[in-house]
């Protein structure tokens, strides 16, 4: 099941001008490798999923991990397409552009994480509080 389609990247996407400009096999790959990311951040393939709530919230991710990897391949296109926004609107929601040019990428990557750890915490996948292998290794007989 795809989280976004074409048509919802053309329209919601911050750097939708320069993506209508690929072709939408290049837009399509682009959804894919964004899906392949939330899928292995989250741990669910989120199939025959039903919930609005966390459709939303995919096709919300989605674009935004669209906009991310697109940057990636087109740095130049970073500062061409925000230079005199003062916002854009995506998905019902409105981001700040920094005044200075730059991208306010830490306000994009922290809703894009809080996004992802609202879709971990619907379907239940949790983060290991302890992870084996960190840290030194203390046995008895090392006690001296």
């Amino acid at each position: 099941m795809a989280f976004a389609t074409i048509a919802d990247i053309k329209e919601h996407a911050i750097f939708k001008q320069e993506l209508s400009a690929l072709s939408d096999a290049q837009i399509q790959r682009l959804i894919s490798r964004a899906e392949r990311v939330i899928v292995s951040k989250v741990g669910s393939k989120f199939a025959n999923e039903t919930d609005a709530d966390i459709l939303f919230d995919l096709n919300v991710a989605t674009v935004f991990m669209v906009d991310k990897l697109f940057i990636a391949q087109h740095p130049e296109n970073a500062e061409d397409a925000i230079v005199g926004l003062s916002s854009s609107d995506v998905l019902e929601r409105s981001y700040t552009l920094s005044k200075d040019k730059t991208f306010a990428a830490q306000q994009f990557e922290e809703e894009f994480e809080n996004l992802i750890q609202g879709l971990r915490s619907r379907v239940g996948v949790r983060r290991p509080i302890f992870e084996i292998g960190r840290g030194p290794s203390y046995r008895k007989d090392d006690e001296s």
